[in-house]
This record gives structure tokens, sequence and C-alpha cells, in this order.
């Protein structure tokens, strides 16, 4: 088993079912209630909390309607269930 798939292991037992998007930097979690979390490196704002301070912990960003997730190394991507899209860093 590799680090990645390890760790997202870890994270599905500490947040329950769950999307996880993942890369070196950051991660961003869409937990089964469609609630969006991000953690990690923030220095371009890619975590979406609209600050660029680094998290070390699963933060809400958005409580309810999101339903895909991408994260490249600087940015993020969230499509929501009524179809908009919104990207962060």
């Amino acid at each position: 088993m590799g680090i990645s798939f390890k760790f997202t292991l870890l994270l599905s037992v500490l947040v329950g079912p769950a999307v996880f998007a993942n890369t070196a930097y950051h991660s961003l979690i869409i937990k089964s209630d469609g609630s969006l979390h991000s953690f990690g490196q923030n220095n371009y704002g890619q975590l979406g909390d609209g600050t660029t301070t680094q998290r070390t912990t699963p933060t809400q960003i958005l409580a309810s309607g999101v339903s895909q997730i991408a994260a490249g190394v600087y940015h993020s991507l969230i499509l929501k269930a009524d179809g908009s899209l919104h990207t962060f860093g």
C-alpha cells in the first residue's frame, strides 16, 4: 500500500463515508451530507476558506450542496449540486 492510499484510508476512518481529492500539498473532502472540508498548504488560497493560512486538520468550507471536487497543485474546483462551478487558488 502506498502512502496516498494509507492516508485516504485513515481519512475515511476519521470522517466516515466521503469523496476525496488529494494533491501533494492539499486535500478536499466531500462528506456524505454534501459538506466540503479542506486542509493542507494554502499559499494561493486553494483551500477555499478566504485565507492563505495553512490548515493541519479538515476545516469546513461549505455546509452543503457540493457534488464533485477536483484538486490541482495550487487550485481547487468545486461543482455544486445546482450546477455552479467554483474555483479557489
